[in-house]
Order: C-alpha cells, then structure tokens, then sequence
C-alpha cells in the first residue's frame, strides 16, 4: 500500500499491546473516507496469532463462538473492517454491541445478560481485556460521534484519522493502473508466545501527559489517553523484544499522535 507506513506500524504495536502482563490491549477505530483502505490495511494483519478478523459481529455472536477463547487468552484482538456493518442493525441490538465492547476492552467481562443469551459467564482469569481495531466512514463517525461519546466507546478507543494529500493519491492511482496491489502482502508479527512484563519508566509516562491531555475531548480528563498511549509505547518496547521502555519508544508515539483525534485528519 501507498503511504500508510506509519499507520501500518501503528496497528502493528498496538497488536503487541494485547502481549503485555497487567495492561489492557490498546483498542483503535480508523477513521477516513471510503476507499481510503482501512480494510486493506486490517487484512494485511488478520493472520497474526491472537487476532480475529471478522466481516460482522454482534454481542451473541462473539460470545457463543469466543467464549472460550476469551477466557483462556487465545484472543487478544479483534479486528472489524467495517464497523458500520453492525451498526445498521435495530438500535436495540446495536446498543447491546457497544454495551458489550465497551466492557470487553476496558473492564473485561466476568458476565454478560442479554435476551438473547442469559447468564453467559466467564471465568475470572488474567487476559480478560480484549482490544479491537475497527473502521468507520468519516461520515458516520460526524453522525456518531454524540452518541459514542455519550457511553463511553470513544473515550475507551484511539481514534485514528487520516486522508491523502494529492500528490499521494496520484501515486495511489499509478499503482493501481500497475496493478501493484496484487503485490500487497501481508504483515506477519513475531508476537510473544507469553504475555511479557514491559517497565516503563516514570518519565516517559510523566512527559506523554500533555499529548494525552490535548487528544482527549472537552469534559473528560485524559485518563483512559494518559493509558493508552503508555500502553502503546510498551508495545513498541515488545515489539523489539525489550523489557522496558526507551527514548525510541516515546519518540515513536509523539509521532503517530498525530493521527490521533475525529476531527483533524492526518495528510500522508
């Protein structure tokens, strides 16, 4: 693909971040307009260990086929292509999907009652959190973004905006009519077969507050950003197996923040 280098390695240490001892998988919604190739860059990721790519998703489904899976750690991302699949569903269904990711990201769920399927339980065990990384037109994320904000999904994702300067669009376009796309392969990551234990020194987490801060909506306070971008330089750390956190490491998530937000789009 033309330009996504930095949202490729994005995507890759936040699937790092599901590999880390006490810290919850960074979760990421990629926001742009369509054709900007969200779903390509998910596919190129789908065959890692401990990554799920689905087509649609509903809270009933995820339990009944990942229940197990949940429990024992074997899933540690989900990936969405499109996140406007579920969303066309009755809003009572659509309501109890974001009721439930909300807790599969953030909190991990010990137990879930719906009409659909009373009393599913999961064990109490240490890879609860599960991440996801979805996409979702720029459009309707305006629509959205009142009501995501509302109950909290936003806040517990990273939103990723991004669009193409012109001049990357003509070389899009000229790899096209090369037919270049047939070489897109896909990204194969050397994640841990156990989670690892990743220090990150104060000082690191200390100097990311102000980015943390200034990406976070008016009325919240930065919290769950302040987290999530710690988390993210952990994985960059993981993903060249260290065991602590670097210069290079926070270097590298100044960067990428400039991706994160709804309203400004990133050019590349």
């Amino acid at each position: 693909m033309v330009g996504t280098e930095q949202l490729e390695k994005l995507i890759a240490i936040t699937l790092f971040t599901g590999h880390i001892v006490h810290e919850n998988p960074v979760s990421l919604i990629l926001i742009a307009t369509p054709e900007s190739g969200k779903t390509e860059l998910m596919k190129k990721f789908a065959g890692n260990k401990g990554v799920e790519y689905l087509n649609d998703v509903t809270a009933y489904g995820i339990m009944r086929r990942y229940k197990e899976d949940i429990e024992m750690g074997r899933v540690r991302h989900f990936m969405f292509p499109d996140l406007c699949t579920p969303l066309a569903r009755d809003p009572h269904t659509v309501a109890t999907l974001i009721a439930f990711l909300n807790g599969l990201v953030e909190e991990g769920i010990t137990a879930i009652e719906t009409y659909a399927q009373p009393n599913i339980r999961l064990k109490l065990g240490q890879h609860q959190a599960v991440g996801i990384i979805t996409g979702i037109t720029a459009r309707e994320m305006k629509e959205r973004k009142r009501v995501f904000g509302k109950v909290g999904f936003l806040s517990r994702m990273l939103p990723v905006s991004y669009t193409y300067a012109n001049s990357t669009r003509l070389k899009i376009l000229e790899s096209i009519a090369a037919r270049q796309y047939q070489q897109d392969g896909t990204v194969k990551l050397e994640l841990p077969r156990n989670p690892w234990k990743v220090h990150l020194p104060i000082d690191y987490a200390r100097r990311i507050t102000s980015i943390a801060v200034a990406k976070t909506d008016d009325g919240l306070f930065g919290f769950r950003k302040q987290k999530q971008l710690q988390t993210l330089m952990m994985g960059s750390a993981l993903s060249e197996e260290r065991e602590e956190v670097q210069q290079k490491d926070f270097d590298l998530v100044v960067e990428l923040s400039d991706f994160i937000g709804v309203e400004k789009e990133m050019v590349i």
